[in-house]
């Protein structure tokens, strides 16, 4: 994943909306932070992720959804909510 400033600005959201949507997706499994190498999808969703009510239906095999399909999806309701909410 781009660093929050890079994915801020390309955007066009605040950096503490970008930090605030990786905490979630971190918090949620979707995301794996290493301190000096950057923040990547997770390879097998944690339970809670794969639980999560809020996932696309569609896209990957067997009907089940693509990492990369969750992630854009959180990350877009996130930075909506959080602009809706400043």
């Amino acid at each position: 994943m781009p660093p929050s400033r890079t994915l801020a600005a390309s955007l066009g959201i605040s950096r503490n909306t970008a930090v605030a949507a990786y905490e979630l997706l971190l918090g949620e499994g979707y995301l794996i932070a290493r301190q000096g190498a950057g923040t990547y999808v997770a390879r097998v969703l944690s339970d809670a992720a794969a639980r999560s009510n809020s996932a696309p239906s569609a896209g990957g095999p067997h009907g089940w959804p693509t990492i990369v399909s969750v992630v854009r999806g959180r990350m877009s309701k996130m930075t909506a909510a959080f602009d809706a909410a400043v």
